[in-house]
Order: C-alpha cells, then structure tokens, then sequence
C-alpha cells in the first residue's frame, strides 16, 4: 500500500514516530515535510537548524517467532491455592504474559503466576512490541478431598471407665481435647484410649502427605451411671429375684425402659419404672433367654445399655 503522509512541525529537535516506512520526500520553507511511505514507522531528524539539513528514515517493527514453553504445578491439597504456571523461554527480557481465569485478567511482570486455585486457564504470551502473540491452556489440578472418619460420633460412658475411639483415613493422626487451650497431644495413633472424668469433646487430625483433615467426637460421662441394673430375672416365687431390680432407678423418674428379646422385637416399655417386671408380655410369661434393655433418660441422647437373663 502506498500513499502520503504530510507532517507539518515547528523546526525544533524531535523524533518523530509514526507507523510508515520512508521511500522518498522533502521539507519547504513553511516547515512541512512530505513523504511516500509503506508500512514502518517514520523519524526525522535534522543535524544543523541553520543549514536545514534534514534526515530522515524508518525504524521497523522486529517481530520473531516466540519460543517458549510452560509449566503447571497442581495444587498440593484440596482446595488449596498454592498452584503455579511458570513461562519459560530464552528471550523472557522481550516477552509480556496474560494470565486470563473466566473474566479476570492477570498481567505477568514476571514469568511465574502463583497462589492459583485449580482450574483451566489460558496463558497469553507476546513479543513487547505486541506483534506476535499466542494462547495456550493449562490446566492445575487438585486432589480429591481428603476425609478423617471417627468410628462414632458420640461415646457414653461410667465415669472413669477407659473408651477407645478409633479414627480412619489418614496415614498419621493427632489427638487433641478442643478444650484445652494449650493443644496437648493425647495420642498418635489411631485409636485413643482415654478415661476422661466429665464430658470431653476430642478432635483429631489426620495428615496424608502435606494434606490435613479434622473429625471429632464426644465422650459423654452419663450422670445416671449410677443406675445399677440386675443381670438376672428369675420369676419363681422364691423372693430371690422375683422381679428385675434396677438400683437406684428412683432417683430417674423419666427413664424409660425399654427391653426386646434376641430378635429385636419389643417386650416391655415402661416410664417411671417401679421394678415390678416379672418377665410377662401381655400377661404370658416369657420364655427363658437373655433380652436386652435400653435405658433413655428424657430429653437426652444418654442411653445404658446391657442384657439380663431370664430363668425359670
């Protein structure tokens, strides 16, 4: 393509920068230069303001191929945000990057963006005179989450009894009472055995790798565990016995009993128990075995469990 291009300026020392290539022109009295000009980009000179000598030429735009290549380190656990991309290349002094995640927009100044989520993301990369410009996606990964498990959500013990809580999911762990404000360890491993005197919540911390996860559970010392229930039942009329016995269950009026037989189904139900079952349901006197009662206090989720043996 060719054309004109007139400039007019006051003679004073300038550079001119225009984007044409000079082929030929002149300069006249009243201070306008006029050029032939292709693609490039236009400077003129002059080296004496008396004389009026001008130069005049081009500068062109070098564009080179760029070479460069790129790097993505995956972020190290789930939902972190420690992933990097890094742009290498032999001519970084000359190279710009974009780093572009949905509608945002990270200008490189250096070639490494780090503390990035994963996720895809494109990578722009151009020469600093911004002919020549390229696109690639990279994609960081993240690993699946990692999950601690405890066995049971809640334990309920006697006071002073030893519980053993077990944890899964992890290659190391770390037991710790979130009441105690100095972080003690309590145990390694993954079972805690602990005989705590009044209701603790633990938290565990289990590591894979540089990945942590956390679960918890409580230990709750029941405060009717001085209810003392008989193992044994023997309806015989010999004053031994003769009706299930649950010491001190006077003291609990709104515990409800609760006893099934080994297949489960339901024998006896009974709030404000005054120990007077004779091992009858429905008035039929049960056969002998061994049943199994739950003691709920109201308004808790504090249960006794255990078995008596039924003898005739």
């Amino acid at each position: 393509m060719m054309g004109w291009l007139s400039i007019g300026f006051e003679l004073s020392a300038q550079e001119i920068h225009t984007p044409v290539i000079i082929s030929n022109g002149g300069y006249d009295e009243n201070g306008t230069i006029s050029l032939d000009w292709t693609f490039g980009e236009v400077f003129a000179d002059y080296e004496n303001i008396n004389s009026i000598s001008l130069m005049q030429g081009f500068y062109h735009a070098s564009c080179f191929e760029l070479e460069f290549s790129l790097e993505a380190m995956n972020v190290s656990c789930f939902e972190q945000t420690d992933g990097l991309i890094m742009v290498n290349s032999k001519n970084l002094s000359r190279l710009q990057y974009h780093l572009l995640e949905l509608d945002s927009i990270q200008f490189g100044t250096q070639a490494l963006f780090t503390k990035l989520p994963a996720g895809e993301y494109t990578v722009r990369i151009a020469d600093i005179d911004s002919c020549t410009v390229t696109e690639q996606k990279m994609i960081i990964d993240e690993p699946d989450e990692m999950v601690v498990n405890v066995i049971q959500d809640e334990y309920v013990i006697r006071s002073g009894d030893v519980v053993e809580i077990e944890a899964s999911g992890a290659d190391s762990y770390r037991w710790t009472s979130i009441a105690d404000t100095n972080n003690v360890t309590l145990g390694i491993e993954s079972i805690l055995n602990i005989a705590p005197s009044k209701t603790v919540t633990y938290q565990v911390t289990g590591t894979v790798g540089e990945c942590m996860a956390t679960a918890r559970t409580t230990v709750k010392i029941v405060e009717f565990m001085n209810l003392k229930p008989r193992l044994i039942l023997s309806p015989n009329n010999d004053g031994v016995n003769d009706v299930w016995i649950i010491d001190n269950i006077d003291l609990f009026p709104d515990a409800e009993i609760v006893i099934v037989n080994r297949w489960q189904q339901e024998v006896f139900r009974r709030k404000n128990y005054q120990n007077n079952w004779d091992g009858r349901f429905k008035g039929q006197a049960l056969p002998e075995g061994t049943y199994y009662y739950v003691i709920t206090l109201s308004g808790t989720k504090n249960v006794l469990t255990g078995d008596v043996n039924l003898l005739r």
